[in-house]
């Protein structure tokens, strides 16, 4: 995730800032649920290297290559969670690794005016005290206005 670097310098993971699975909702039974991306992968033209490539990304190797670096997290069980580059990716790679329930982020979806625009602002602002009802109605807003 990109999330940490926003964090400013010195911040200590469990004081100032942490990561943890969605609270639960209503009557309904999530175990330990998470939101997030993902990503896909495709062969356009199938050739014995393409094959070969997709196969090492099965690899716990692979993921370990990215999880070096920052920004990549993966649910893959295999891996060795040290490999992560920091504190913030390892300890969100736990929690995805161990996520019972997954939902995409549909923000993702979204227009970037609205799903990186107007939503993101909109669930800052709900997190702060603002109502429900206000921030989708800015959110409602924004999108009219695009669309």
């Amino acid at each position: 995730s990109f999330i940490p670097s926003f964090f400013p310098e010195g911040t200590q993971l469990g004081v100032d800032a942490d990561f943890f699975y969605l609270p639960p909702y209503a009557s309904k039974d999530l175990g330990n649920p998470v939101l997030g991306a993902g990503t896909l992968v495709a062969i356009t033209k199938d050739t014995p290297a393409a094959r070969a490539f997709v196969e090492w990304l099965e690899t716990p190797i692979a993921h370990e290559v990215w999880m070096a670096k920052t920004g990549f997290l993966t649910p893959f069980k295999k891996v060795n969670p040290d490999a992560y580059s920091n504190a913030p990716s390892k300890k969100m790679g736990e929690i995805l690794t161990n996520a019972t329930t997954f939902r995409f982020d549909g923000s993702d979806l979204m227009p970037g005016k609205i799903g990186a625009g107007a939503f993101w602002t909109g669930m800052v602002d709900y997190v702060g005290g603002k109502s429900a009802q206000d921030v989708a109605k800015s959110i409602q807003d924004a999108w009219n206005a695009i669309k």
